[in-house]
């Protein structure tokens, strides 16, 4: 009974394990993946209220492996001021050498004052190590209130007079 017992462990080990001991098996990918944005923060000047304007930021893959963007979106959106599409809250992948450009809008509603300054933040999840959740400034800032004097520009040549 003693010897079928090794037997049978005999047996039962000597089956497949799906492992293996052979080195050269696996190849670590060596490298990282690297962002590179257009830049470092967003400003629309003079933005006339009710008048919704674009504003194009490229993030780049610079590094060996691809960027994976986890998810792109609008933190603090300055009431409603700033916005980016839902699409960009999905995974994006970025080969090396490639790059996506998102448009971030900005709108200030018909009402609002003169010179007005509004701040928000864009979130960029990755996997670039020094940028693993990136923030990125916006800033909006309302035109300044315009100056009509009623001057048309037309004025009358002090020479050509019928006197």
């Amino acid at each position: 009974m003693l010897s079928s017992l090794f037997f049978f462990s005999l047996v039962g080990c000597g089956g497949e394990s799906g492992f293996s001991n052979n080195d050269g098996d696996v190849d670590p990918i060596e490298g990282n993946a690297i962002m590179e944005l257009s830049h470092n923060s967003l400003v629309w000047e003079d933005l006339a209220p009710g008048i919704t304007m674009g504003f194009d930021l490229v993030v780049s893959s610079v590094g060996e492996l691809n960027l994976m963007l986890y998810e792109s979106r609008i933190i603090s959106s300055g009431d409603g001021v700033f916005y980016l599409p839902d699409d960009w809250r999905q995974e994006k992948t970025i080969p090396p050498g490639g790059s996506l450009t998102m448009t971030v809008t900005a709108a200030f509603p018909e009402d609002t004052a003169p010179e007005t300054t509004v701040d928000g933040l864009l979130r960029i999840k990755c996997n670039d190590i020094e940028s693993i959740q990136y923030e990125l400034p916006l800033q909006a800032n309302v035109e300044p209130e315009s100056q009509d004097t009623g001057d048309t520009g037309d004025e009358e040549d002090p020479a050509d007079t019928d006197s």
